[in-house]
């Protein structure tokens, strides 16, 4: 599977960088999944439960707050 770069940033830290496969996070419309070279987009993410698969293929979950999420270039960059 083709891979993206991630970057999850928390308000006081770097919870995750690296090469992901996929990401599904929280918005107002529901569960929205990205994966490699997903047209670009910024959306607002709600509370709740983001998923994320990096490139050893271990599926992670995280819990997330009110943030955003923007992807451009095949990077995607969550702000939680």
């Amino acid at each position: 599977m083709e891979r993206f770069e991630l970057h999850i940033l928390a308000a006081d830290r770097v919870f995750y960088e690296g090469a992901c496969e996929s990401v599904v996070v929280p918005t107002v419309h529901g569960q929205y999944g990205i994966q490699a070279h997903h047209s670009n987009l910024i959306a607002p993410i709600v509370p709740g439960s983001l998923e994320f698969q990096p490139a050893d293929g271990a599926r992670r979950v995280a819990a997330v707050s009110a943030g955003m999420v923007k992807v451009e270039n095949n990077q995607v960059l969550v702000l939680a």
